[in-house]
C-alpha cells in the first residue's frame, strides 16, 4: 500500500474507530445507570451501520468463526420472531422489537473489526468496572433514601441485579488482562457490581458473585501463586462479610420474605406470595407446553395458555405478562425449536471465546463470556432470560464484543 492509499485508508477507518472504542465503552458503562439506553446505542450502531456502509464502503470481514457465532444468534431470532409472528400477527410487532437485535452481528461484527482486536477488551471492562461503581454509588443512595430494593437506573430491581452481576463479571475478568491498572480497576468494579447483586434484593443473583470468582480463579490457573489465591480467597470472605454488616438489614429482610413465603405454603396452603407466584406459574406453564412442545404459542399468547391451566382462584393471583422463568419462557414462545435456539443464543459467545487461536487475551475473553452466560442462565432461572430491551441489549452488546475481539482467522481453528 502506498503512503497516499495508508492516508486515505486512515480517513476512511479512524472515524469508525473512534465510534466503535466510545460505543463499546458506552454499551458497558450505561445498563446499569441509565437502563434503555444501552438498547438506544445498540439500535443506533444498527441502523448506522449500512447507511455508513453505503456512503464509505469499508471491508466487511467476517471470519468463519464470526460467522458461526452470528448464525447462533441469529437462530433465536428467526425462530422467535418467526413462531410468534405467525401465530400473533401484528400484535406480536411491538413485543418482538428487543429480538430483532439477534440479527445485529453480520452488520456489527466487520464494523467492530475496524478497531485492532486487542483493544476491545481492554475497554468493555474499563466500561463495565466505571459503571458498576456508578451504579453501586446509586444504588446505595437508592437504599438509604429511598428504598430497602435499590433498581439502579435500570427501572426495576432484578434487571439491575443482572446488570450488576454482568458487569462484576466483566470488570474482574479484565484482572487477566494485561496492566495493573486495569486489574485494580476491575478489582473495584467486581466490588461494586457485588453490592449492586445484593443491593437489588433479587435473591436468584446473589450467588453470581461466588460464581464468577470461582470462573476468573479456574481461568487464572497457573498464573498466579497458591499465596495469592489464598490470599485473595480470605480477601473474598472479608469482603462477603464486609457487605453483610453494611447491608444486613436488607438482605435479612429478603432471606426473611423468602422463609414467611415457604412457611406459608407448607401451613396455609397459600400461594398468594412471591415464591408461590412462580410455582403457579412453572405448573400452569409446564402443563401449556406438553400441549404443543413444538410449536408453543407464541409471545402474544403464552400467558393466557399458561393461566388456562389454573384454577380461577390460583389464575386471579399471577397477572403477569412471563412466567418468570426463561427456559419455559423460550418453550411458550416457540416450543422446542424455541428452547434449542435460547440455548443456542448462551451458547454464542463460548463458541467465539473459546473456539478461538489462543492470544494473550484469551483467558480473559473466556471469563468474560463464562460470566455474561452464568448470568443470564442463574438469573433467568427465577425471571427472563430474554424479553426486555435492558437485557436483550446487554447480552448482545457484550457478545458482540466478544466475537469481534477474537483474533481474525480466513479459516476455521483446526480442531
Amino acid at each position: 500500500m502506498t503512503s497516499w492509499s495508508a492516508v486515505r485508508e486512515l480517513r476512511r477507518t479512524a472515524p469508525v474507530d473512534f465510534n466503535n472504542r466510545l460505543f463499546v465503552f458506552a454499551w458497558a458503562l450505561t445498563p446499569a445507570v441509565a437502563g434503555s439506553v444501552v438498547s438506544i446505542l445498540l439500535w443506533m450502531c444498527l441502523v448506522w451501520a449500512p447507511v455508513r456502509a453505503l456512503l464509505m464502503p469499508l471491508d466487511y470481514r467476517l471470519s468463519p468463526l464470526d460467522r458461526r457465532f452470528a448464525w447462533l444468534m441469529t437462530s433465536y431470532g428467526v425462530v422467535h420472531v418467526g413462531f410468534s409472528l405467525a401465530m400473533g400477527g401484528l400484535a406480536a410487532v411491538t413485543p418482538l422489537l428487543a429480538v430483532f437485535l439477534f440479527f445485529s452481528p453480520w452488520l456489527l461484527v466487520p464494523r467492530l473489526r475496524i478497531t485492532p482486536e486487542a483493544e476491545l477488551l481492554p475497554l468493555l471492562a474499563c466500561g463495565a468496572a466505571c459503571g458498576a461503581i456508578l451504579a453501586a454509588l446509586l444504588g446505595i443512595a437508592q437504599y438509604y433514601l429511598i428504598s430497602f430494593r435499590a433498581a439502579g437506573g435500570a427501572g426495576n430491581e432484578s434487571i439491575f441485579g443482572l446488570a450488576g452481576a454482568v458487569l462484576a463479571g466483566a470488570a474482574l475478568s479484565g484482572a487477566l488482562l494485561p496492566g495493573r491498572k486495569l486489574g485494580l480497576l476491575g478489582l473495584a468494579g467486581f466490588v461494586a457490581g457485588s453490592v449492586c447483586v445484593f443491593l437489588s434484593g433479587t435473591r436468584g443473583v446473589w450467588i453470581l458473585p461466588i460464581v464468577h470468582g470461582a470462573i476468573v480463579l479456574v481461568l487464572s490457573a497457573g498464573r498466579l501463586r497458591w499465596k495469592t489465591v489464598i490470599g485473595l480467597v480470605v480477601a473474598a470472605i472479608t469482603l462477603s462479610a464486609s457487605l453483610y454488616a453494611v447491608f444486613s438489614p436488607a438482605i435479612d429482610r429478603r432471606i426473611a420474605a423468602m422463609e414467611n413465603n415457604i412457611a406459608r405454603m407448607e401451613q396455609l396452603d397459600d400461594y398468594d406470595t412471591s415464591i408461590g407466584h412462580r410455582i403457579l406459574l412453572l405448573r400452569g406453564g409446564w402443563e401449556a407446553v406438553k400441549e404443543r412442545p413444538l410449536t408453543g404459542y407464541g409471545i402474544v399468547d403464552r400467558m393466557p395458555a399458561a393461566l388456562s391451566h389454573l384454577p380461577d382462584n390460583e389464575r386471579a393471583l399471577v397477572g403477569y405478562s412471563h412466567p418468570h422463568n426463561g427456559f419455559l419462557s423460550a418453550l411458550l414462545d416457540a416450543g422446542i425449536p424455541g428452547l434449542l435456539t435460547l440455548l443456542a443464543a448462551l451458547a454464542a459467545p463460548l463458541v467465539a471465546a473459546f473456539g478461538a487461536a489462543r492470544d494473550p487475551q484469551w483467558r480473559a475473553r473466556c471469563a468474560v463470556a463464562l460470566t455474561l452466560v452464568a448470568s443470564y442462565a442463574i438469573a433467568g432461572s427465577t425471571n427472563l432470560i430474554f424479553g426486555t430491551d435492558i437485557a436483550n441489549a446487554l447480552f448482545v452488546a457484550f457478545a458482540l464484543v466478544i466475537a469481534a475481539s477474537t483474533p481474525f482467522a480466513e479459516s476455521a481453528k483446526p480442531s
